[in-house]
């Protein structure tokens, strides 16, 4: 699997008025390895997972200046990838669930986590597309999920299901226009709603921040 014999490397990123330490593979490292896979496998996934997204970021900000959304609460994050939103949380929640579909990037959160000596995460394996109807959460963090247009149904109706059960979903999105329709369809049940600018690479990105609740 990519990115389980991947080093890991310390970055740190710029969150509000202070820095947070993250582990990330070497991109170089992934790079190869997807090529050797691919090589091997041509169905083979990109590992879209071994980069900190803007929307990542920009949710991990928004997180620090509302912290009372999380305060006391039990947190799951799907597709967290290297985990930066779900690291964020732990700072205020009771609990928090880091998630992804495969494991490797689960190994890399676990290792921020433990360098911040965080003890209230821990790590599941769960695909989306499959979410078990058991889990439960008092807020859901979802982090630049809707970049594919044959998944929004099942993504709006994942989100639904989350809603039924009172849970607060709070969502980040880069302005993309094939996402438009899919954003339109979450505005009924938006209740705060804010874009965040990004720097990536020195260029500022406008990523979109919902907070969705049953009306």
């Amino acid at each position: 699997m990519i990115g389980m014999n991947i080093n890991k490397h310390l970055q740190h990123f710029q969150l509000n008025d202070s820095s947070f330490a993250l582990f990330v593979p070497l991109q170089s490292e992934i790079q190869q390895a997807y090529l050797q896979q691919k090589a091997v496998d041509e169905n083979v996934d990109f590992p879209y997972w071994a980069k900190v997204w803007p929307s990542a970021i920009g949710l991990s900000i928004f997180l620090q200046q509302h912290p009372h959304l999380l305060q006391d609460k039990r947190v799951l994050e799907l597709a967290a990838g290297l985990g930066l939103p779900s690291l964020i949380a732990a700072q205020y929640a009771t609990k928090v669930c880091c998630s992804d579909y495969v494991q490797a990037p689960l190994d890399f959160a676990q290792a921020s986590a433990d360098h911040h000596q965080f003890t209230n995460i821990d790590y599941q394996i769960i695909n989306w597309f499959v979410v078990p109807p058991t889990i439960t959460t008092d807020v859901l963090l979802l982090s630049d999920i809707n970049y594919e247009p044959a998944a929004f149904a099942v993504l709006f109706n994942m989100i639904q299901t989350f809603l039924a059960k009172q849970t607060t979903i709070i969502l980040s999105t880069p302005q993309r226009l094939l996402a438009k329709p899919f954003i339109a369809q979450l505005l009924p049940f938006c209740t705060i709603q804010t874009d965040i600018e990004v720097l990536e690479n020195g260029v500022p990105v406008w990523v979109q921040v919902l907070i969705l609740q049953q009306q």
